[in-house]
């Protein structure tokens, strides 16, 4: 689970935290666990290669430990916080991850670049009905919905997902309490 390019990411994580806000982890086991060990959870639904975009992605959760696992993924990091999104473009360039990062909301990035995913990722980030649709409709068919929530939300998120014609997997329980959701774009299908 930990190698050099991981443990280089977190002592950056650390180092940058205080100035920038980046996570409250507040030491390397418990950014293993609720950090690491729930983003690596998601490498068995997501595509070997494509497209991820990361939404809110802050100190780089789920983002980072994905890309360190699964370096043909190419990421999109949208972060509008100016130090958060320094942070990440730091950690890419430090680490040789394949990783572009745009310093805005979601829903303003993806209402501007009409770019098409094999996948997204969510975490800690409050997913209301207009981004969920903004989401739906920059998903290629067969791409992958990836949402860390936790179980207050889930099934609130698993329905607006269903809604727009998500293919919902059963919920994943991770250890540190919170829950992962997959939905799946049906192949054959068009955005809504």
């Amino acid at each position: 689970m930990t190698g050099e390019r991981l443990d280089r990411y977190l002592a950056m994580l650390f180092s940058w935290n205080e100035g920038a806000g980046l996570t409250a982890f507040k030491n390397r086991n418990e950014a293993l666990l609720k950090g690491v060990e729930t983003a690596e959870a998601a490498l068995p639904l997501l595509p070997e290669s494509g497209e991820v975009l990361d939404v809110g992605s802050g100190g780089g959760f789920p983002s980072v430990p994905i890309a360190l696992k699964r370096p043909s993924l190419h990421f999109t990091l949208c972060e509008p916080a100016p130090l958060k999104a320094a942070f990440l473009r730091a950690a890419a360039r430090e680490l040789g991850l394949a990783m572009e990062v745009v310093e805005l909301q979601a829903s303003e990035f993806l209402a501007k670049s009409g770019s098409a995913f094999n996948a997204a990722t969510v975490r800690g980030v409050k997913i209301r009905p207009p981004l969920l649709k903004a989401l739906r409709r920059s998903m290629l068919p067969g791409s992958v919905l990836l949402v860390w929530t936790g179980a207050a939300q889930a099934v609130e998120y698993g329905a607006g997902m269903k809604r727009l014609g998500f293919a919902a997997s059963p919920p994943t329980g991770l250890k540190d309490g919170s829950v992962l959701l997959c939905g799946t774009v049906p192949r054959g299908t068009v955005a809504k």
